[in-house]
């Protein structure tokens, strides 16, 4: 499945990912230690360089609440 343009789904600040958004990511990415979450928990330790919904917004997930977030 090819990503669609900005055109077609909006940009990041329709989207939902403006400035709120981004905050939010900082605070998530510090709460995290900037370590991946997941490899974490099997006992991996990574970098994270990204933020990431644990449940999905298409599956009603919560955009801006930062226990659905998770450093990745």
């Amino acid at each position: 499945m090819a990503w669609k343009p900005d055109s077609k789904r909006g940009n990041r600040h329709k989207r939902g990912y403006g400035h709120k958004y981004q905050q939010l990511r900082t605070l998530v990415m510090a709460r995290d230690q900037w370590l991946c979450q997941p490899c974490k928990r099997l006992g991996i330790i990574t970098s994270a360089t990204e933020c990431d919904h644990i449940t999905p917004l298409a599956k009603q997930g919560k955009a801006l609440d930062a226990n659905n977030m998770q450093a990745i």
